[in-house]
């Protein structure tokens, strides 16, 4: 079974189907992703429901977007951005959409990220 045959076929805003495949060929196993500022849960959903070898959870600061994420089945945890490298969370693959221009500090968010 070669490449071609791993290869995903993504749709709407995660259509870049080739740096899916390039996660999915560096972890050889379940993918850890991170969603940054996910106020919803939605992308982290739409990537449960087309991939079984994701874990995915969201990190936002707003604890009633964190109970929202919650109630719909999906693992989420009320952290600063810039906390999470602290913690011994395993994660391949951060997400952030629409988040960084809120941050004080985003080259050190983007640092900490790069070093996990």
């Amino acid at each position: 079974m070669g490449i071609e045959s791993q290869t995903f076929t993504c749709i709407s805003s995660f259509s870049d189907s080739r740096r899916t495949n390039k996660v999915e060929l560096r972890c050889r196993g379940k993918v850890h992703i991170a969603d940054i500022g996910d106020s919803s849960g939605t992308h982290i959903q739409y990537l449960n429901e087309l991939y079984d070898h994701i874990e995915s959870f969201s990190v936002n600061l707003d604890e009633t977007a964190v109970e929202k994420i919650k109630a719909k089945g999906l693992k989420a945890i009320c952290s600063r951005a810039e906390d999470l490298s602290k913690s011994n969370m395993e994660v391949d693959l951060f997400l952030s959409f629409e988040m960084l221009e809120y941050l004080h500090d985003p080259v050190n968010l983007l640092r900490s990220i790069s070093e996990n």
